[in-house]
């Protein structure tokens, strides 16, 4: 099943380019050094380390550069089973969002390339390979880590695409530098296949001088056939400097209305987290997904890039179908109520599956 572009999106926590920010944003949490690659690879025998080191990405005082592509093609003759995936970056990256594709697709000399150039977008990139990894907002280094003998398998010929978002909040012009590297492992000590899960909340209106949040409740059980019968392996929020962070709480089942998992852990710092063992939601029908915010401006917030927010989870499970869900246009969002200082929100979430 071909998903709609805003579902894909959120399966790469894309940056929406239409969205120009006004002025400023939060301080990247960088650092200054260069990354190397690292030239060791994990204990295991027939494993291997991946890597590659993008080229400098020039930055002026205060610019901000979305527009940017990097293409990596791994020459694999054989699938590839990724179980960690390493990012380094010097100040100025402020995210980036990485695919698995064909090696026909957004074809050209591999490297830096302008994404309009290729036509690039999330529905080729997705339909053709699947996500790969995404970075947090602001973090210098960033470590998508399965657990053992659990990993994201990549099939043979591979091109790796990232979307890169460029930000220098620095009063000095700066370059960036970024390295990738995939921890591999051999197919005979693979025990767990995973596929991507996401939500994103597209509507967000975010009020002026106050907390606020933005929930969502995502049925799977007519998609799915029945209630959830996966586990999840791995979970990253995605916000920017106004979020306070994430929940996700279990629909129906004998565990409705349990916390499954929270993340309140500030933008610079590496969001992702992994679950081992991994999290069981056998026997829900559903999630419920929260975002909270703490607005301290005078205007209202929206989604988008630069001083704009967004919310959205990017995850890995066992599940057969690759998952993405949430409110998926622009509208729905509602106020529900105003309590004690705090703004809730709802809007209504549809769920999309694809098999792999």
């Amino acid at each position: 099943m071909r998903a709609p572009l805003p579902v894909l999106c959120l399966l790469l926590a894309c940056s929406d380019p239409s969205a120009r920010p006004d002025a400023g944003a939060a301080p990247d949490a960088g650092v200054d050094a260069a990354p190397e690659p690292e030239d060791t690879g994990p204990p295991i025998p027939g494993a291997q380390t991946l890597s590659t080191t993008l080229p400098d990405m020039p930055l002026e005082a205060g610019e901000e550069d979305a527009s940017l592509c990097f293409s990596w093609t791994l020459d694999n003759a054989t699938e590839v089973f990724v179980n960690t995936v390493r990012m380094e970056a010097t100040r100025g990256i402020h995210h980036s969002n990485w695919f698995f594709v064909r090696p026909n697709v957004f074809q050209g000399e591999d490297g830096l390339w302008k994404c309009r150039d290729r036509g690039f977008d999330s529905v080729a990139a997705a339909t053709s390979g699947g996500v790969l990894f995404a970075q947090s907002t602001q973090a210098a280094g960033e470590e998508q880590r399965f657990p053992d003998r659990t990993a994201l398998r990549l099939p043979p010929l591979t091109r790796i695409v990232g979307q890169i978002h460029l930000l220098n909040t620095s009063p000095e012009p700066t370059t960036v530098e970024a390295a990738m590297h995939l921890d591999t492992l051999p197919v005979d000590a693979v025990e767990t296949r995973l596929h991507g899960l996401a939500f994103d909340y597209l509507d967000l209106q975010i009020p002026p001088r106050m907390q606020s949040e933005f929930a969502m409740e995502c049925d799977f059980a007519e998609q799915n056939g029945g209630p959830l019968d996966f586990r999840i392996y791995y979970a990253l929020p995605h916000y920017h400097e106004l979020g306070l962070g994430l929940r996700v709480e279990l629909i129906g089942g004998p565990r409705d209305g349990e916390i499954l998992w929270e993340s309140f852990t500030p933008i610079g710092e590496p969001l992702g987290e992994t679950f081992d063992p991994p999290l069981e939601v056998d026997g829900a029908t559903g999630m419920r997904v929260t975002c909270v915010y703490d607005n301290p401006r005078d205007e209202v917030v929206r989604y988008g890039i630069g001083t704009q927010e967004m919310c959205l989870m990017l995850a890995f499970t066992d599940s057969r179908y690759i998952w993405g869900g949430g409110n998926l246009e622009r509208g729905g969002n509602v106020e529900v109520a105003r309590e004690e200082g705090v703004s809730y929100n709802e809007a209504p979430c549809r769920m999309v599956r694809y098999t792999p």
